[in-house]
């Protein structure tokens, strides 16, 4: 920590009239030396281990998508794969050339670890620009220390490039404001049109956050329009082309399931408790739940006292208005939306640096507003120490936070990627054909991720909890149950009982494989199952509709379907799953669109839609009774 220590030196320089050319060089060295440290670190910390998880069902999607070539990718992005740009399936194209994915994820997980290293130096270029070195040099490390930004730097999905191109696209303004140096806006342009190819949530949350402030610097310089032709005609051609990436963007998320905002829900406190989940998504740790709760709030604590004195006394408005808008209009644009679309505090994590600079203005502005107050001198020196000491105080937290994450029995505390890789192998090492797999889960991952590491060739046949066929199979030798449920991670420990019949064979991250050797009756031991886990998480979603599914297959169309309207998992219904089941049926790929069929069962049990597509599906398989219950429920689900 010697580097913040030699800023609060170079702070106390700067407020004494000592400002000789020999004190600033050494200042300068030293502010450089530590921004290449903090650069190295996060750099270093987004390739470590960039391979010793599993890819999860995601980054999987993604990847899938890509696999089918370029024509898949610019014409049969439909359902839930649509929720990616074209563009961001040609990189990740790019990127699976080198090697298999499902022997390695360092290759297609490289672009974004690069995206999150190149995000440090930019937050440190923007502290600086708009707050002072110090600043810059805190906001960084905490950049480069931040799990959730961490976590997505080694994610196959483009969030880390959009906090990427969000940043560098503000510092090229900002740049703009102080040299007024044509060139910037082109590399303003690539930056910005980048942003709008990669992720279609770049245009509805980015863009409105941003255009803000690019008008008033295009306004800056039509007033000077007379002495700068030249970079006016620039920045012109340079819009006219951001505009045309963003309408090409806005014309493809058309095709995108999404409803109006309910804005009758959003009350005060659904307002509050949005933000609240927001703010904790920002600064997670991984922590135990009161360290947690302190630390999230002693940090929004420092971001609202910098705005405060910055306000109050004049110094940095810029910085702080700017972060301010881009840590609150993304966050009220996203609370707007969760009231009736499913959507997720990651969609804004590129305001995080944003309010990673207001935290550390907040820090220092402690000591430089001292002055304001008159205090004495001693008094000052005193703040300075305080200062300095919260500031190391206040990273702590991050450091154990990464500690957490590299740590093998912490890491699902701030990454839920359930381990399907060592869960495909484990399987195809021990399974045999005569043997069945039953995947037990929510959400419905383990069918498409264990899938995908076997290359579609399983050992053994695999089916859902979900699937309506389950109870037409007879067990011919040993059953493996795979069990996992990310809202509850302690289940896979829980459910494992002594006298149930089977034994429990693998643990992997967030998964249990339990074996069964030729049990008598398939339905029975589902019924053990499903006992366990309603004992365990009862009147869960998942619970109830794992109770559902146990009536159905005994033919009760009454209580199966009150069960499954009771079992509501979004507030909002949406369709993205149903979508992709009749798009991969449109490609005759059943398979796959049987997959996101029962995908879409879990999602919403209790869509009377859901169940009229799997009674078609089952009628087309040769599954008649099967094919007759479901419609008899999607009858009953509408009454």
């Amino acid at each position: 920590m010697s580097f913040i220590t030699s800023r609060y030196k170079s702070i106390a320089l700067a407020l004494r009239d000592d400002t000789s050319a020999d004190h600033l060089r050494k200042v300068g060295l030293w502010t450089g030396v530590a921004a290449s440290a903090i650069f190295v670190v996060g750099f270093a910390l987004r390739l470590y281990c960039l391979d010793c998880h599993s890819l999860w069902h995601d980054e999987i999607i993604s990847i899938e998508v890509a696999q089918r070539g370029l024509h898949a990718i610019f014409n049969d992005r439909f359902g839930w794969l649509g929720n990616q740009t074209p563009w961001y399936y040609m990189l990740v194209w790019l990127t699976i050339l080198p090697a298999d994915p499902t022997t390695t994820a360092v290759f297609v997980r490289l672009p974004e670890a690069l995206a999150g290293a190149l995000t440090v130096p930019v937050v440190y270029g923007l502290g600086r620009e708009m707050f002072g070195q110090a600043q810059a040099l805190m906001a960084s490390l905490m950049t480069a220390l931040s799990v959730p930004l961490l976590n997505h730097s080694q994610d196959v999905r483009s969030y880390a490039l959009v906090i990427l191109f969000t940043t560098a696209s503000i510092y090229c303004l900002l740049m703009l404001q102080r040299s007024r140096k044509a060139w910037r806006w082109p590399a303003f342009a690539v930056l910005a049109v980048a942003n709008s190819l990669i992720a279609y949530f770049a245009v509805t949350l980015v863009m409105p956050t941003l255009v803000p402030y690019l008008l008033w610097v295009l306004w800056q310089l039509w007033a000077r329009r007379r002495q700068q032709t030249r970079q006016l005609a620039v920045a012109l051609i340079s819009l006219l082309l951001v505009a045309l990436a963003v309408t090409t963007t806005l014309a493809d998320i058309s095709h995108i399931a999404k409803a109006p905002p309910s804005l009758g829900q959003l009350s005060p406190t659904y307002v509050l408790a949005t933000a609240s989940d927001i703010l904790v998504a920002f600064t997670q740790f991984g922590l135990a739940n009161q360290i947690q709760h302190w630390a999230t709030r002693a940090l929004l604590v420092f971001a609202l006292l910098g705005i405060y004195l910055s306000l109050r006394y004049g110094r940095h408005k810029l910085g702080v208005c700017l972060c301010s808008v881009f840590v609150v209009v993304p966050s009220l644009i996203l609370i707007v939306l969760s009231s009736s679309n499913p959507v997720f505090a990651r969609y804004i994590f590129f305001s995080v640096p944003f309010y990673f600079l207001l935290v550390s203005n907040g820090v220092v502005a402690i000591v430089a507003s001292a002055p304001n107050f008159h205090v004495a001198p001693a008094s000052i020196t005193a703040l300075k120490v305080v200062s300095g000491l919260l500031a190391l105080l206040m990273l702590i937290p991050f450091i154990l936070g990464v500690c957490t994450y590299n740590s093998p029995n912490g890491h699902n505390r701030v990454s839920l990627r359930q381990d399907f890789r060592s869960t495909a192998s484990y399987l195809s090492a021990h399974a045999r054909p005569q043997d069945m797999i039953i995947v037990v889960e929510t959400p419905l991952h383990g069918l498409i991720s264990t899938n995908f590491y076997w290359h579609d060739n399983p050992p053994a046949p695999v089916f859902s909890a979900l699937d309506p066929t389950l109870f037409t199979q007879m067990p011919k030798a040993s059953v493996y149950w795979v069990i996992s449920m990310l809202d509850y991670l302690n289940l896979p420990r829980e459910i494992a009982p002594t006298s149930a019949g089977w034994v429990e064979v693998a643990r992997f991250e967030d998964i249990v494989i339990l074996q069964e050797d030729h049990p008598k009756s398939l339905r029975d031991s589902f019924s053990t199952v499903v006992s366990r886990i309603v004992a365990i998480i009862p009147n869960s979603h998942f619970a109830l509709t794992l109770q559902g599914c146990l009536y159905q297959a005994q033919g009760d169309i009454g209580k199966t379907a009150s069960v499954y309207k009771s079992a509501v998992l979004f507030a909002t219904p949406w369709d993205e799953e149903l979508k992709s089941a009749e798009g991969f049926d449109a490609l005759n790929m059943r398979a796959e669109g049987w997959r996101w069929g029962l995908t879409a069962k879990l999602d919403q049990p209790g869509s009377p839609q859901v169940h009229r597509w799997l009674s078609e599906r089952l009628a087309q398989d040769g599954y008649a009774a099967e094919s007759r219950t479901e419609a008899d429920l999607a009858q009953a689900l509408e009454r």
